[in-house]
């Protein structure tokens, strides 16, 4: 993981990226932010989006934790409470 996390800092070292509007409007990341951070924090493993959360934390690089947490918030945007849970402990409805 340290290595997506130097990449998210050498692509935004020049810029700063704007701030993620919230709440968010539609579970669609893509309507807000860009297309290269879409790319980035396309994660199918939760437990990595909760580690890139906190190491944005630590590091106090809060566009990259508002980031990751705006990719979970797109992921149970819409869903009953029942799905937010299995989605945390990585499980499926099925």
């Amino acid at each position: 993981m340290p290595w997506t996390i130097l990449e998210y800092c050498e692509y935004h070292k020049k810029d700063t990226p704007p701030e993620i509007e919230k709440p968010l409007k539609s579970n669609n990341l893509a309507d807000a932010v860009c297309a290269w951070d879409v790319k980035y924090i396309d994660i199918e493993n939760i437990e990595e989006i909760f580690d890139i959360v906190l190491a944005g934390n630590y590091l106090h690089i809060s566009s990259l934790m508002e980031l990751a947490c705006a990719k979970i918030a797109s992921l149970i945007k819409g869903k009953f409470y029942h799905d937010w849970f299995l989605l945390i402990l990585g499980k499926t409805t099925e």
